[in-house]
């Protein structure tokens, strides 16, 4: 299931059935990165979602990926 642009305010969200599993996805993520010693920004958190993206085989995982990447990037935007 990819997110969804909600046409109030263009913000892309993940589906609530969905919202656990993305912050739990992004955890995962950013504990990895800790564990790892890496430092943690948008930046480096953005190249990882993209480097899992590009290897991911599973369609639902890769759209919950892109949704992923898309609220970091329209976060604040209107």
């Amino acid at each position: 299931m990819k997110g969804t642009r909600d046409s109030d305010d263009g913000a892309i969200k993940c589906p609530l059935t969905q919202m656990r599993s993305c912050e739990e996805r992004l955890g995962a993520l950013v504990i990895e990165m800790l564990h790892a010693k890496q430092t943690i920004s948008k930046r480096t958190i953005c190249l990882k979602i993209a480097a899992r993206i590009a290897t991911e085989t599973d369609a639902a995982t890769e759209a919950q990926l892109n949704a992923l990447m898309a609220l970091i990037f329209t976060k604040g935007q209107k």
